[in-house]
């Protein structure tokens, strides 16, 4: 074993300083056919790939790490600066992010949605209209301004049923948007969870404190999966229902905890 070692020349070792320095090194032993005796070999930690092989005539000092690697550097990315640069926000860090959503410090954040920006824009657009038909209507009503109606008299039944579907397409979006979770907390000190809803204004937000255990997965029929797609992903609280993505949680053990498995 030891002169199969020496004929190819694999004493990583004595050249581990020449190396060039693009991934942490990591000399990990392994024991060959149950002996005593034991080679070391060269690993990148990330990957774990040996960054060395068997191969007559090739040492280690010859061999080029980059094309061995599969985790090698890539070259930093030159920022082009655009129109839309100055409209670019900083991306929160998680302290902010609590302090934002006024938790306390032994909470930690365990899930996070995937799509908070479509959720306030779809709440606050909705509140943004219907707060303009109200006003609309109020000033129509003290004859502030003069609004034509004479073609509901004409076609009352077109008006209606615009109206309604408009209505009712508002207010599933409210829904929705109230039972969609931004953030979930938990800590370990209580044992209880903390999920952040949609707040009345923007720079608001709604706490509920949750138990484990107390979210059940909702068993919707075959025809609400068929109409509303996200019908699975639908839970129920003693208070209200949820939507909750399974693949958003940090570690799945948060999941099962706040389903109440063990």
């Amino acid at each position: 074993m030891i002169n199969f070692m020496r004929a190819f020349s694999l004493v990583p070792t004595k050249h581990i300083s020449k190396l060039p320095l693009i991934c942490n090194i990591q000399k990990l032993k392994q024991t060959h056919f149950n002996q005593e005796l034991r080679a070391q070999w060269l690993h990148c930690r990330p990957c774990m790939v040996p960054l060395t092989s068997l191969h007559s005539g090739i040492t280690l000092q010859g061999q080029i790490l980059q094309q061995i690697c599969p985790t090698q550097n890539v070259a930093p990315k030159i920022q082009v600066r655009t129109f839309f640069s100055a409209f670019h926000r900083r991306k929160k860090t998680a302290q902010e992010i609590k302090n934002h959503d006024n938790i306390d410090s032994h909470y930690d954040l365990v899930y996070t949605s995937s799509s908070i920006l479509y959720v306030k824009l779809g709440y606050h657009g909705g509140q943004i209209v219907l707060a303009g038909l109200g006003i609309l209507m109020c000033l129509t009503a003290f004859n502030v301004i003069s609004f034509p109606l004479n073609f509901v008299a004409t076609s009352p039944l077109e008006v209606f049923v615009f109206v309604a579907l408009n209505a009712l397409i508002g207010f599933g979006i409210l829904r929705v948007s109230w039972q969609y979770p931004l953030r979930i907390y938990y800590s370990e000190l209580e044992d209880q969870f903390i999920a952040v809803f949609i707040g009345i204004h923007p720079y608001v937000t709604r706490p509920l404190k949750i138990q484990p255990g107390e979210v059940q997965p909702l068993s919707p029929s075959k025809l609400t999966k068929e109409i509303l797609p996200w019908a699975q992903q639908l839970y129920v609280l003693p208070s209200q229902k949820l939507f909750l993505n399974v693949n958003r949680f940090i570690l799945p053990m948060y999941y099962n905890k706040l389903l109440g498995y063990r």
